[in-house]
């Protein structure tokens, strides 16, 4: 090995002990499984070109709501979507292909009041598609 690396890897050992005894066992239980977890992803581009693969891992498991570039790792190798170039994207667990959830990125208004008068705000995010009509999306969104 060389120096370098050992003293890392000497370093590191301090670090893990130190949170190990800061963070409870939910805490770092949900670190690793978020760091380690990947999703079976499907999207559909706005020119319909159908892109699959893997999303997860200590890049991208706890997907941002407001991300504007999506990272999926393909066959080909790692590509980099924009997200106001998705339709939309499907998401499942891996070994769990029956639990799929569907993701729009659309555009949502936030009311807020200011000196009496009541305004939005607009943001783009990544929302659930819970169901489609001919004219409305109906979606969820949570921070």
């Amino acid at each position: 090995m060389k120096p370098l690396r050992i003293t890392r890897f000497l370093l590191l050992i301090p670090m893990a002990t130190f949170f190990v005894w800061t963070f409870n066992s939910c805490q770092v239980v949900e670190l690793v499984i978020s760091g380690t977890t990947y999703y079976e992803t499907e999207i559909t581009t706005k020119d319909n070109q159908l892109i699959a693969g893997q999303i997860g891992g200590q890049r991208s498991s706890n997907l941002p709501s407001g991300t504007k570039t999506i990272s999926i790792k393909t066959e080909e190798g790692r590509k980099k979507i924009k997200s106001e170039e998705i339709k939309y994207m499907t998401l499942a667990r891996k070994n769990h292909p029956e639990k799929r959830q569907t993701l729009v990125y659309a555009e949502f208004k936030m009311p807020y009041t200011k000196k009496g008068e009541q305004k939005f705000r607009t943001f783009k995010n990544w929302q659930i598609l819970n169901s489609v009509g001919d004219h409305l999306l109906i979606t969820a969104y949570g921070g």
